[in-house]
């Protein structure tokens, strides 16, 4: 909404002036009442012309008005803007000051604001609303004491409970993008209030929107002293420790809760929540259980159980459990979705179509459309799946990219290589710029042998982002495997494993560049902890490698018989063991 033409601009008496301008103008000289304004120029606003003679003072007031609205209303707000504060000044009217004020904000003018503010509260220093958005412009300035200053009149004399004076202090400095002179001048203007449980739990909820957690739960624990039973606070708390991922003492409040209000489905609903978070997979469901019994029809307790019997691989339990979402009418299309993996994992195909056809919006469109091509691939070809992608209805760059991504995976796969390639040389040619395209092809041209494409692809990504951590692992480690540049590769792998320094696939890729740099000793360190985080058979199969290489034979045929075990039919492993073992 236009800012001339909101709700709260629409009344007072400098809008009576403006009724009477014509007769005010034609009373001091004839001529033209004014112009159209060509609206492409809004900085060139032609405005009435002037009259030939002087005009009284009221007259010329009412004059300025008509001219900031009209440049108001023609986007010139710096002259609607100038026009109105001169008024302000000029008459000590304090809508005039108020309206002038609202402009300079929407035009994100502070320093017309101040003063428009300044002089509004000149006007009527009793009046709450400009206290507080000097206050908020104060803090824009970095004046600290004059922030408080405002605040504390704003709250003088406060004619309704102090909790809600509170909490249009705390509303009005969380807001602000300075977050540090905000939380200052939250703490001066609480110095004389902590006694007061209400300034303390306003304060703390501050602290919560700020993300200041360490103060936002000293606060809390000084206001549940006084109140430990507060439910609000004690929630609060919860979330300000979860943050922290101190869950233990989160659950501990948590259940305190639930045992005193056992009845108090806003209360078992985060408890349980949290104990997913917790990883307790198993208490969660019973409170999820426990829940669905007091609520049957709340969707949002139908759903999360579902997901979570889902999670924890209770297949039959969860399908009833979305089906029971559909009989509610709740979450219909997100339950479909979840409907058609389920089918799909029991392999009904049209079952799991039929599902994935009804979600036709929404938030798994794309997901449930692209699975949908995957199962038709498998089950009545190629042509199908494409014609099915084809269909799709993208609504951005990112989706239509990976659904021709998808398209280039089925084609490697129920096609060739070469016909893979074509769909990403053809969509590269309409975003040649665009990272997951590149990186994808990248990884196509690896499988192809086609080594200088994939350097050629991941540089070019690396030149728009130099921290782009998949291109530089997968060109660090294509180096460091399939080439003797292993100085150049290290270099790669080290930028990549500094940004994530516990991803077991950068730091598989780190010992295998240390092997081929003929540093064993810390080749095996890298790889150790990489295998530490994933039974990946890649990984597997390098960290034997190194140990045989290092002499260590049967903790290699260790490492490789734990890996047989898991994938006995690992290509790339059964390689690796044919070459060293006789």
């Amino acid at each position: 909404m236009s800012p001339m033409t909101s709700p709260d601009s629409a009344a007072g008496p400098w809008r009576a002036w403006l009724l009477v301008f014509t007769v005010a103008v034609s009373g001091c000289a004839g001529g033209p009442a004014g112009r159209d304004i060509d609206s492409r120029h809004a900085d060139l606003v032609v405005l009435p012309e002037p009259v030939a003679a002087p005009l009284s003072e009221r007259a010329e007031n009412i004059y300025k008005l008509l001219v900031a609205e009209v440049a108001g209303h023609r986007g010139a707000l710096d002259l609607s803007v100038s026009n109105y504060l001169e008024v302000a000044r000029a008459t000590d009217d304090p809508e005039v000051s108020e309206r002038a004020l609202r402009i300079a904000i929407f035009s994100k003018d502070d320093e017309a604001a101040r003063e428009a503010a300044i002089l509004w509260a000149e006007q009527q220093p009793e009046n709450k609303e400009v206290q507080r958005v000097l206050a908020a412009l104060y803090v824009r300035s970095g004046e600290e004491s004059a922030a408080v200053a405002a605040l504390n009149r704003m709250m003088e004399d406060w004619t309704g409970p102090d909790a809600h004076g509170y909490r249009v202090v705390m509303e009005t400095l969380a807001r602000e993008r300075d977050k540090e002179t905000a939380k200052a001048v939250m703490a001066r203007f609480m110095e004389t209030r902590r006694d007061d449980p209400e300034a303390l739990l306003s304060w703390a909820t501050f602290a919560v929107r700020v993300k200041d957690n360490a103060l936002a739960e000293s606060l809390l624990q000084e206001f549940l002293a006084t109140d430990p039973d507060h439910q609000a606070a004690n929630l609060l708390l919860v979330q300000v420790l979860k943050e922290q991922d101190k869950l233990p003492r989160a659950l501990e409040i948590m259940e305190r809760m639930v045992e005193s209000r056992p009845d108090n489905a806003g209360i078992r609903l985060p408890y349980a929540r949290l104990l997913v978070s917790a990883k307790r997979y198993d208490q969660a469901l019973e409170q999820f259980s426990l829940l669905q019994r007091q609520v049957p029809d709340n969707a949002d307790v139908v759903f999360a159980r579902a997901l979570l019997l889902l999670q924890t691989n209770r297949v039959d339990e969860a399908a009833m459990a979305f089906e029971r979402l559909l009989e509610l009418g709740e979450k219909e299309r997100t339950a479909h979705f979840y409907l058609g993996q389920i089918a799909a994992s029991r392999k009904d195909v049209d079952a799991a179509l039929g599902h994935y056809d009804a979600v036709d919006r929404g938030q798994h469109y794309l997901d449930a459309q692209i699975r949908a091509a995957a199962l038709l691939a498998d089950e009545e070809g190629l042509a199908a799946a494409l014609a099915h992608l084809h269909g799709i209805n993208t609504r951005n760059e990112q989706q239509t990219v990976r659904v021709a991504m998808v398209e280039a995976e089925l084609r490697a796969e129920k096609e060739s290589l070469e016909a893979a390639m074509a769909t990403y040389d053809r969509i590269l040619g309409q975003y040649p710029d665009n990272a997951d395209l590149l990186y994808g092809r990248a990884m196509l041209a690896e499988k192809m042998g086609r080594l200088d494409l994939l350097e050629r692809d991941l540089r070019a990504i690396l030149d728009e982002d130099p921290t782009h951590v998949q291109a530089l692992n997968a060109l660090g480690y294509t180096l460091a495997d399939r080439t003797d540049r292993y100085e150049e590769a290290y270099d790669y792998i080290k930028r990549a494993l500094k940004q994530r320094p516990d991803d077991y696939y950068i730091l598989d890729s780190m010992g295998w560049v240390l092997y081929r740099l003929g540093r064993l000793d810390e080749a095996l360190e890298y790889l150790r902890r990489a295998a530490a985080l994933s039974d990946d058979v890649e990984v597997a199969a390098h960290l034997g490698e190194v140990l045989w290489v290092a002499g260590r034979k049967e903790e290699a045929r260790e490492v490789w018989d734990n890996a047989l075990e898991h994938t006995p039919d690992d290509q790339r492993l059964l390689e690796v063991i044919k070459r060293f073992v006789p």
